[in-house]
């Protein structure tokens, strides 16, 4: 843990839950230093749980992700270690470079969706204030579950945990690679280089 820019790591195995259904900062321990965050998470089967769409869907995965599916993770929050103060303005920027490629990608049969602790009312005012409209798939997490189960890095603020910056590549029900965001606005390009250099382009 490093209090300097109050970041922790998230871990599986605990169940609690705080206020507004967030996991409270003792539920998520830090994973030693140096890790990183795709230690024991690529190769790994996703379990079934269920997320709650912007527009009210109820999502089931694995089962509904029966395409090749890019999860981008992003805070939500007005601060963030990888976005510094201008953390929402972060998530504009991310949401925006994949909705430029969206099309391409979508073409591609390969489906993208955002999951952030955002309530569903807060992603739906993102995708109509930033005309997200070839980007409309966002999963509300509050409690931070897939976090939890997957093992992805999270970050305290307040009293409140939230997502770091990281995308996910997911097949068949299964992590086939993790994405680190140095930048949001270069996050997309990380996974086309990827999808390229295997082929999947």
């Amino acid at each position: 843990m490093r209090t300097g820019d109050r970041w922790l790591a998230a871990v599986p195995g605990t169940r609690r839950v705080g206020p507004l259904g967030r996991p409270p900062i003792a539920a998520l321990p830090a994973v030693p230093a140096g890790s990183g965050p795709a230690v024991g998470v690529v190769g790994r089967v996703v379990p079934e749980l269920s997320l709650m769409g912007c527009w009210g869907a109820r999502l089931a995965w694995p089962r509904d992700l029966c395409l090749p599916t890019i999860v981008y993770a992003y805070p939500g929050c007005g601060w963030s270690p990888d976005g510094g103060c201008g953390s929402r303005a972060g998530d504009v920027v991310e949401h925006g470079t994949f909705q430029r490629r969206a099309v391409e990608l979508q073409e591609r049969m390969l489906r993208i969706v955002g999951v952030s602790s955002e309530c569903v009312r807060d992603q739906q005012l993102s995708v109509l204030e930033n005309r997200l409209y070839h980007l409309e798939e966002l999963w509300s997490d509050p409690g931070l579950v897939l976090a939890r189960v997957l093992g992805l890095p999270t970050f305290i603020w307040g009293d409140m945990a939230y997502y770091r910056r990281v995308t996910l590549f997911v097949e068949d029900g299964r992590v086939e690679k993790v994405f680190s965001v140095v930048s949001p606005r270069r996050c997309v390009e990380q996974v086309v280089s990827w999808l390229k250099a295997t082929g999947r382009w």
